[in-house]
């Protein structure tokens, strides 16, 4: 049972990273700038392996908090079921172009809301509210259940 979820997590992990590379691709040809256009990761659960295969494949790993630190209004932020408030830290930091995350949901009780890491606050709710348009993610991939796409409306 622990082997088929490790390699859950794993095929999961390889789904969320290949969407960074073809963000990058589309970004890049939208833009004519490959160069310019840098992907981090962070997970404190990366091996050397893990750290290896994403160096070769143009993706920089930070450390916590680094990858908190190279956000702004100009970030595309990824993030799927974290276990840190990364919502919240992200509302307090930028507005970024695109957050690419777990679904915002709202809570009908304060049990149901403390048995999530990743909560929203006022503040993301407004944040969302009041700045992104929310796209569904396309198709049915266990590897991007249940997130949406935000994306930040010019005012």
């Amino acid at each position: 049972m622990a082997l088929h979820d490790e390699f859950r997590g794993r095929t999961r992990s390889a789904f969320q990273h290949a969407l960074i590379l073809t963000l990058r691709d589309i970004l890049s040809k939208r833009h004519e700038s490959v160069n310019d256009i840098k992907c981090y990761a962070q997970d404190p659960f990366y091996t050397d392996i893990d750290r290896e295969v994403l160096e070769r494949s143009g993706i920089t790993v930070l450390n916590n908090p680094q990858g908190f630190l190279e956000v702004d209004d100009s970030t595309v932020v990824l993030s799927f079921c974290p276990d840190v408030p990364v919502r919240q830290v992200i509302a307090e930091i930028a507005l970024p172009a695109m957050m690419i995350w777990d679904k915002i949901r709202f809570f009908e009780n304060e049990l149901e809301k403390s048995l999530t890491t990743d909560p929203n606050s006022p503040r993301l709710s407004k944040m969302i509210q009041s700045r992104y348009e929310e796209i569904e993610f396309p198709g049915h991939l266990e590897a991007f259940e249940p997130v949406s796409i935000y994306v930040r409306q010019e005012v």
